[in-house]
């Protein structure tokens, strides 16, 4: 016989609004945003319209949905797992980094990346197998992000020396943070071979840093949507 079905009362929604606007007005970029997105969040508490959203995953969904109307940003949700605190959280990824990587008539190399979480050796194993192609296809049509330290070791591939990159931006920080290609890499570079990017608007967070990378270094040329980012 299953346990009953796990509920929040009126206090435990309480506690998650404030911790969830005490993370926004903290850490996130934009500081009047986040208040105003935390007014919006207290403003729709107090008039009662999270009353009836008993069930933690219904509730954690309605807060999300509200903090990407407002900030038209999807990194921002919070999920319900056992009882845990709400939180701020990338979207969430998942599978192989490389989903394809061939070469394709013509002696064009495509590989397709799905995100930018996990051991760089799938990068690696992809960009040998493209080895020697007349011309590149990145595929970030279905890239949902990831992190800079794989989006680094994948740049370094399209350059023949050290270079500097898009830079970031924390709120914590009184200068910009620079971010470079790394010293070296396992496998062929490609620093002057002809490179096209394909975007859509599933193309997100890290994979839009990957693709303005090379973009802004003159190294490819992006085609195709505009990206997630608002």
């Amino acid at each position: 016989m299953s346990g009953a079905a796990p509920r929040i009362d009126a206090q435990q929604r309480r506690d998650i609004v404030k911790s969830v606007s005490s993370l926004l007005s903290e850490r996130y970029l934009y500081e009047p945003v986040a208040r105003g997105v935390a007014e919006v969040l207290q403003g729709k508490l107090d008039r009662g319209e999270f009353d009836a959203l008993s069930h933690p995953e219904a509730f954690a969904a309605a807060v999300t949905d509200l903090l990407q109307g407002e900030t038209h940003d999807r990194h921002l949700w919070i999920w319900y797992r056992d009882g845990a605190a709400a939180r701020l959280q990338f979207a969430a990824v998942g599978g192989p980094m490389i989903s394809r990587a061939e070469v394709l008539p013509g002696n064009i190399g495509y590989v397709e990346i799905r995100h930018f979480v996990g051991g760089t050796a799938e990068f690696d194993a992809a960009m040998e197998k493209v080895r020697g192609v007349a011309g590149l296809v990145l595929d970030l049509r279905q890239c949902a992000g990831g992190n800079r330290e794989q989006v680094r070791h994948l740049s370094t591939y399209f350059y023949a020396r050290r270079t500097r990159l898009p830079s970031r931006q924390a709120r914590s920080d009184q200068a910009p943070i620079e971010d470079w290609t790394l010293d070296s890499v396992p496998g062929p570079r490609f620093p002057e071979t002809p490179t096209y990017v394909l975007t859509s608007q599933r193309t997100f967070s890290a994979a839009e840093g990957f693709a303005l990378g090379l973009r802004v270094t003159g190294r490819a040329l992006l085609v195709g949507e505009r990206t997630g980012e608002p």
